[in-house]
């Protein structure tokens, strides 16, 4: 199931505070077929836009 893949992926993620890059880059795949935009800052935060 594909649900539970992605759990099992986001649960394995390495996401230390201030290491969460990977994490981040996980959920920007993820969520990138269904935003209308993705916003990314050198600090570490992803904004993901679902316009209506």
């Amino acid at each position: 199931m594909r649900d539970e893949d992605l759990l099992i992926r986001l649960t394995q993620a390495q996401g230390i505070a201030g290491y969460e890059k990977e994490v981040r880059n996980l959920i920007e795949a993820e969520a990138a077929p269904y935003a209308d935009e993705i916003l990314k800052a050198a600090i570490g935060y992803l904004i993901v836009l679902k316009k209506v």
